[in-house]
């Protein structure tokens, strides 16, 4: 179908990778194992375990529902662990900064930030897209900025011909490239100007431009003025071919 064309071909989705390998389930997994070895060592009791797994639990089910969100949401559960609110592993390996003795410290978990990489490496197709614009931003280079309006003017040129229905079904698709989605929008916005001028244009009720008053151009000898003042001002006739 000519949807499905336009979808794969020419926007590129972002919703779950296409790839269903076990790889990037790997996080989850792994993480199981740690809770699962918690559960057994008898850590249930602990409020940092618990907490731990109703994150995983959460994450678990989104990611058979919807993996672009459940993969987020296992981001979360990793950033959570990190900064030691929640646990998911017997052994915690935590490097601590600042006087623990006068309550200014903190401490960080390593163990979970090498989760954090894993799960950006098995899933590069969702993380990718974040890291790049994080590194490159740059407020004194217009390059990125370039780049964007470059890819949406390649968008418009080749979304100029679709209906208007369909356009507005790509601009309204949260699954599409954000080009090709401003693309759609600004078509439609151009269409919908082109619109209102044709239809100002072949008006015949216009407004006088000296007093303010409505009428039809087809009554008056000059476009801008309305009979009387084309009379008072010019002297044409009123009411006289």
């Amino acid at each position: 179908m000519e949807t499905n064309r336009i979808l794969d071909e020419e926007m590129g989705l972002q919703n779950q990778p296409e790839d269903t390998s076990i790889l990037r389930f790997s996080c989850l997994i792994l993480l199981w194992l740690g809770m699962i070895s918690c559960l057994f060592l008898g850590l249930f009791s602990d409020p940092l375990v618990l907490s731990g797994l109703v994150f995983l639990i959460v994450a678990s089910v989104f990611s058979f529902y919807n993996f672009l969100l459940g993969a987020k949401i296992t981001l979360a559960a990793l950033l959570v662990g990190t900064f030691n609110l929640a646990q998911f592993f017997p052994l915690q390996l935590h490097v601590s900064f600042g006087v623990e003795s006068s309550g200014l410290w903190m401490g960080i978990d390593i163990l979970m930030i090498g989760f954090i990489i894993l799960l950006y490496l098995t899933n590069k197709p969702i993380f990718g897209p974040w890291v790049k614009r994080i590194f490159k931003i740059d407020p004194n280079s217009r390059e990125p900025i370039a780049e964007g309006r470059t890819k949406i003017e390649g968008f418009k040129s080749r979304f100029k011909d679709k209906p208007q229905k369909e356009l507005e079904s790509i601009a309204a698709n949260q699954m599409l490239l954000e080009e090709a989605r401003n693309a759609a929008t600004e078509l439609l916005h151009e269409k919908f100007s082109t619109l209102v001028a044709e239809n100002e244009s072949n008006s015949t009720t216009k407004k006088c431009i000296e007093c303010g008053a409505p009428f039809n151009s087809e009554d008056s000898k000059m476009t801008e003025l309305c009979p009387k003042c084309a009379h008072e001002l010019y002297g044409y006739p009123i009411g006289e071919e």
